[in-house]
């Protein structure tokens, strides 16, 4: 009877098989009793469908149906099992009973979750050694942004951004991994789908063509990458196509965005008040003040706008913009072939209250196009092809003037100083010369930049089974071009300088200043890039019983051509052996051996290993009978890295000479040209070192009720480049050509701790929620940098923070004449109410022997984010709060000292020091003229830049089963609406916290409102 079975089953296959074998096993068996019962979560009580229920050593089995019910039919004495991915097997004795209800019990959900590493390697959670963080496309897609990086905020541990500035299409902001550790470039390496591309590459990906991000942080994870990993690595993974049916999504966004934080200055009427006494203060000799008693009236009541006028110039200025954006994607696959092809597109207005002629719009505007083609074809079981096609263009206007000249303008130019326009249709110029900000705005041409970016990439797998199970051959060739185009056209416009008296209908009453000049033929210049990624790899995966082990072996090389340069030429070897003892005990050795031709040829390679260890204690026979914690895995690592981040610089070992002051020559004395000696050169020249270690801790709590991950780490950063500092000037070479040397030396330490906790709530049709949090701490110290011995300790710099403030300490305001005169000199001219600063060295004298640190460096030593959401049947809500702390700045310039320049005031100038408010004030003595005592850099102009802002908040509702959807091809269609950058909690005077230059001469971040509709085929 077996026999017969069993040849049957090379006819009728598994279908054959299932039905032989159930037909058989009754006859074989007792009696059969009739079990029921329901399946329900541990957390929520839900029942869960689709459980797996069989019959130990039997075919027999069912599903549970949407109620979590089941039926089936075993012998009294059988063993029920119970499966379902998520969620820990369970083995029930049926022992009679003829109703089994079952409490199932979720394992670690991200156990099972693939983490992206580097070169395209890929490995479980589980697995994971090394200190990894990752963001997936649809926490991309909650920030309405033209610029991906800036979604990045607050959501990865360890991960720290910084956006400096908005203006669109150039609104990129600072990354960093884990903080600073070296003098030079910090910039992470970028790799999309496992090839290393440019650092600004990643700004010009849609979204909705990204899979996932992931940071590789530690030495484990970075080592593959040699001279190039010390600072962290981006990795950008790209969607692909999955088999079945064809999907199509379609999603188009509107926004309205207006300026995160201008500055307020008062009004010409408060400012005049203050310019009156600030006067009298510098010259109290004056009997006649600045602006008399008509024109203080006038500001007061407006009634001469244009004799005295009242300009808000950044109110003016700025306006309501607008952004779109748009998104066409479709995905799908046979066994074959894989595809999946991304269209998007984004248009970012600028805000700028521009005049459009009928030649040019002068506002800043942002567009860019953006395609991709990932298309996978499997030939058979063994061998494989990928050809992946990028493309994005970018079209980026702006007025002639930057941003920093537009807003410095704003911000300096007091409100009386003209009229924005004068009757006779010309701009004005303010009765000193002041600059018209909407003069520079409208009426002096306009740049325009292009930019297209191509991108493809081959990629071919071969089984090699045929000579040892678990072999395969890789390799990929991509080539990249960028091209850049930049237009400008220049005009100019005569303007108009109203002298004080006339009519404002008479040409007369005005000075001319300028004339008009026709705008300009098209002047341009243009830079293109290519880089070319080769590499050919061999990997290979074995299990034997439950030992498991992977290895890669790759070679890689690189070609970069900037322009018309000589190619940036590296190349090396990775390599990489992984081990796994049944999912308990895990280590890893991985390897770099690469190079650059940026050094000389016996200092031109390096090795880099790393090695790193894991032990999940929650697999453990001593843990497993307990429910408290599901997951407990304890992960180290230690080894090198490096950094070849060096500078503008090329060849650092070959001297260099430049074209000098020149000769005469000859009987006429004709005056040649001639070459003298520039940048010495430095044999030994190298990259940058980093040693790096790290332990991390993974917990899950009550049934996954509670996540918890810290990571600590250190690393010692040595071989920086320098330029020697104790070398005197008596040589008589420059510092600036002095040869560098790689003898700075610098540590960084830090934690990471990231907090997760979701629920399902036993509502009815069910509610679940989320709220997750991270912080990161990472702080840095000067070990060496060669700086000449000081003559007074805190002069140092050498074992403080790399960016560390320096300034003065002020320690009050002068009281009165006599204070002045039993305190040290001070700086110029000083009266009683000017800022009084410590004397550190007692040698009675404030100069630059008494500056000191204050604070600590512009990047920040924390940074957290906290994100939490609410989903119940179609509606979800969700939020981002991101921030910053042990961050400082300087204020300088007209965005805080008064009449800067002949400038404004702002609303702290209404807390100044005069002998009636000598015990409340807090702001110095006014000063018409400048002062040389108090601005200067002190601890009273240093404020912290600590922040914490509504990043985000997200509300949408999603319909689902709709009937009208079912017969039109839809499978369902969202609605949403999206803030971003809504509100900030900070300390901060004036400007943005993120805006570290102090004075705000840039054009500042965006709050965005947006709206958008999502459908899905």
């Amino acid at each position: 009877m077996l026999r017969f079975l069993f040849c049957s089953l090379n006819n009728c296959r598994y279908v054959g098989l299932y039905v032989c074998l159930v037909l058989y096993w009754p006859a074989a068996s007792h009696a059969q009793t009739a079990i029921s019962g329901t399946v329900i979560d541990s957390v929520s009580s839900l029942p869960i469908s689709n459980v797996t229920v069989s019959v130990q050593g039997s075919p027999i089995a069912t599903k549970t149906d949407e109620n979590g019910r089941y039926s089936i039919s075993a012998p009294p004495q059988a063993v029920l099992l119970f499966s379902s991915v998520g969620y820990k097997g369970q083995s029930i004795a049926v022992e009679g009973e003829a109703v089994i209800d079952v409490i199932m019990i979720a394992t670690y959900e991200g156990l099972e979750e693939v983490v992206v590493l580097g070169f395209g390697q890929t490995q479980k959670k589980i697995a994971q050694t090394g200190s990894v963080a990752s963001i997936s496309s649809k926490e991309l897609r909650q920030s309405p942004v033209a610029n991906i990086t800036n979604a990045l905020a607050g959501r990865l541990p360890g991960l720290v951004t910084l956006q400096r500035g908005g203006e669109p299409g150039s609104d990129s902001p600072l990354l960093y991994i884990r903080g600073t550790a070296t003098f030079n470039n910090s910039n992470p390496l970028v790799t999309i789908d496992g090839v290393q591309k440019d650092y600004e590459s990643i700004r010009l990906l849609d979204p909705n063509e990204i899979e996932n991000i992931t940071i590789l942080k530690d030495a484990s994870a970075t080592a593959l990458y040699g001279v190039k990993g010390a600072n962290g690595v981006i990795i950008v993974t790209t969607k692909r196509g999955e088999l079945g049916v064809p999907k199509i999504n379609v999603s188009v966004e509107s926004a309205v965005q207006d300026l995160v934080r201008i500055p307020e200055f008062l009004d010409a009427y408060s400012n005049a008040v203050l310019a009156n006494e600030a006067y009298r203060n510098d010259f109290p000799e004056s009997t006649v003040p600045l602006y008399s008693d008509e024109a203080l009236e006038a500001f007061r009541t407006g009634s001469d706008p244009l004799r005295y006028p009242n300009v808000d110039w950044l109110g003016e200025l700025t306006k309501l913009g607008v952004q779109n954006k748009g998104n066409f994607n479709i995905s799908g696959g046979s066994k074959l072939a894989k595809y999946f092809v991304n269209i998007g597109y984004v248009d970012q207005g600028g805000t700028y209250r521009a005049t459009k002629n009928e030649e040019y719009d002068p506002n800043a505007r942002f567009q860019r196009y953006n395609f991709r083609s990932n298309v996978d074809i499997d030939f058979n079981d063994d061998f494989a092809v990928g050809l992946s096609l990028f493309g994005a263009i970018e079209d980026k206007t702006r007025p002639r003037f930057t941003q920093a000249d537009i807003f410095w303008t704003g911000i300096s130019v007091p409100p009386d100083a003209t009229a924005i326009k004068y009757p006779l249709g010309y701009y004005g110029v303010g009765k000193n010369g002041e600059n018209n900000v909407f003069w520079l705005l409208n009426e002096n041409g306009y740049v325009q930049e292009f930019n297209s970016s191509l991108s493809g990439m081959l990629s071919v797998s071969r089984k090699l089974n045929f000579i040892t199970e678990g072999l395969t051959l890789k390799g990929n060739y991509s080539f990249d071009g960028y091209f850049n185009n930049n237009l400008s056209r220049t005009e100019a416009s005569l303007r108009l300088q109203y002298k004080g008296a006339g009519d404002f209908d008479d040409i007369d009453s005005y000075n001319i200043i300028g004339e008009d000049i026709p705008l300009s033929a098209p002047s341009s210049s243009f830079r293109q890039n290519r880089d070319v990624w080769m590499d050919v790899s061999l990997n290979y995966q074995k299990t034997m019983g439950g030992h498991s082990i992977s290895a890669l072996l790759l070679a890689n090389r690189t070609q970069k051509v900037l322009g018309n340069q000589v190619p940036f030429v590296s190349q090396g070897l990775v390599s990489r052996l992984v081990y796994d003892y049944r999912s308990r005990y895990f280590a890893e050795i991985n390897a770099g051996y690469n190079g650059t031709d940026n050094f000389a040829k016996r200092r031109r390679y390096g090795f880099f290993p790393a090695v790193s260890a894991g032990w999940v204690l929650s697999n453990e026979s001593f843990l497993a009978n307990q429910r408290t914690v599901n997951h407990l895995k304890l992960r180290g690592s230690y080894g090198l890295t490096g950094n070849d981040q060096l500078g503008a610089r090329r060849w650092l070992f070959i001297s260099e000479y430049v074209a000098g002051g020149g000769y005469p020559y000859g009987s006429s004395l004709a005056w040649l040209p001639g070459i003298q000696e520039g940048a010495m050169a430095n044999e030994d020249i190298s990259w940058e070192m980093s040693r790096k270690a790290n332990l991390g801790l993974e917990v899950q709590f009550f049934n996954n009720l509670v996540g918890l991950n810290v990571d600590v780490f250190k690393e010692h950063r040595y071989d920086i480049l320098i330029t020697r500092n104790s070398i005197p000037g008596i040589i008589g070479m420059p510092s600036n050509l002095l040869p560098p040397a790689n003898m700075g030396k610098v540590d960084n330490k830090g934690f990471e701790v990231e907090v997760t906790h979701k629920h399902n709530l036993n509502w009815g049709s069910g509610v679940s929620y989320f709220l997750n949090g991270n912080a990161s701490f990472s702080r840095n110290k000067i070990v060496f940098m060669d700086e000449p011995l000081q003559p007074y300790p805190w002069q140092q710099r050498t074992g403080l923070a790399i960016g560390q403030l320096y300034g003065l300490k002020n320690i009050g305001f002068f009281e009165s004449v006599e204070d002045i005169s039993n305190s040290p000199t001070h700086f110029g001219r000083v009266m009683p109410g000017d800022l009084k600063y410590a004397d550190l060295n007692d040698d009675g004298v404030i100069d630059d022997t008494d500056l000191a640190p204050i604070g600590r460096s512009v990047v920040p030593e924390i940074f957290f984010g906290i994100s939490g959401g609410l989903s119940y049947k179609g509606l979800d809500i969700s939020f981002l709060l991101q921030g910053a702390g042990n961050s400082y700045r300087q204020i300088v310039g007209p965005g805080f000292y008064e009449f800067f320049q002949g400038g404004k005031t702002n609303s702290w100038h209404l807390g100044r020091w005069t002998p009636e408010t000598a015990a409340t004030a807090t702001y110095p003595r006014l000063h018409y003229g400048g002062s040389l005592n108090n601005h200067r850099n002190s601890t009273f102009s240093m404020e912290n830049t600590s922040y914490m802002r509504l990043k985000n908040v997200e509300i949408g509702y999603t319909f689902k089963d709709v009937s009208f959807f079912r017969t039109n091809g839809f499978d369902n269609l969202r609605v949403y609406a999206t803030g971003m950058n809504l509100y900030t909690w900070s300390k901060v005077r004036q400007f943005d916290p993120e805006n570290y230059n102090g004075y705000g001469a840039v054009y500042p971040p965006m709050r965005i409102f947006n709206f958008g509709l999502a459908v899905n085929f």
